[in-house]
């Protein structure tokens, strides 16, 4: 099938990708191998209550779940929902900032093939950048001590890309929702910073504990299938997600006027004199 918006989305993400993944390699690499040396400098000093805010479920941060859990999965996955807002954002309204989407649109393509080959290569990018990390996993943790299942690194993983792609999408969405790509990535990260500092606030303050369950990175919590648990209702959420989100980036994308600088609202129909309503300009692009 040919693909030729696929493709250009993936090249011009590729260094973004690539870079994101030596990152998140040598992270995951020095996490293991620096675990023997902190297990044995703090196993018996008692850390402060706030710490469990980065632990999840895993217990002490002494022991490789709880490690693994602070160090990498409490922030790693907040910082790939930031590359996804990045690309999100960057391949609609960021286009049309950059003069380049309206050619898009001049080819024989509809808008909502557009969404979808440019969905497609930023999710694959994604998904690919999180897959390397596992390997990683695998080589590091017997250097490091560290016996934790195959699965459940896999499995915390796979929570992490999900995450990633429920930001993606709201990326999306608000890049073809809102005026311009500096609006749409404040917003964007707002939802990210507030999910972030609710999550992490609300395991320590009382009064914001009932609200982390509101939040996509509670769902994504990584120290669940570290430590051999699941809860299905959270990985229903991340799943469910994304298609929403998309369903309303291309309702949003097919309304939007390219230049306007108005948000892509709903509007009644017009219609014609003879009572018949006419179709709203700028629908679609040719074909």
């Amino acid at each position: 099938m040919r693909a030729p918006i696929f493709r250009a989305a993936l090249r011009e993400s590729r260094l973004t990708f690539l870079v994101t993944a030596v990152l998140l390699i040598l992270l995951a690499t020095w996490v293991c191998l620096a675990y023997p040396s902190f297990r044995d400098s703090f196993a018996d000093v008692d850390l402060p209550d706030f710490y469990e805010s980065f632990l999840g479920e895993a217990g002490s941060i002494t022991t490789p779940e709880g490690f693994i859990t602070a160090e990498w999965f409490s922030w790693v996955p907040a910082l790939l929902a930031a590359v996804a807002i990045a690309l999100g954002t960057a391949a609609i309204a960021g286009e049309e900032r950059d003069g380049t989407l309206e050619l898009t649109l001049a080819m024989p393509v509809s808008r909502s093939r557009v969404l979808i080959q440019k969905t497609a290569a930023l999710a694959t990018g994604l998904v690919a950048t999180v897959v390397v990390v596992f390997p990683a996993f695998l080589i590091a943790m017997p250097l490091g001590d560290i016996s934790i299942p195959a699965g459940r690194i896999a499995a915390a993983l796979g929570l992490t890309a999900l995450l990633a792609l429920n930001f993606l999408a709201l990326a999306l969405w608000l890049s073809a929702l809102l005026p311009s790509r500096r609006v749409a990535a404040v917003a964007a990260a707002g939802v990210l910073v507030g999910s972030y500092f609710i999550n992490t606030l609300g395991a320590s303050v009382p009064g914001l504990a009932d609200w982390r369950s509101a939040t996509p990175l509670y769902w994504a919590d990584a120290s669940l299938p570290l430590t051999g648990s699941v809860e299905w209702w959270r990985v229903a959420l991340l799943v469910a997600g994304p298609p929403i989100l998309l369903a309303l980036a291309g309702d949003a994308f097919a309304r939007r006027e390219l230049g306007s600088g108005r948000i892509a609202l709903p509007r009644p129909p017009r219609r014609r004199a003879s009572g018949t309503v006419a179709s709203r300009p700028g629908l679609r692009g040719p074909g």
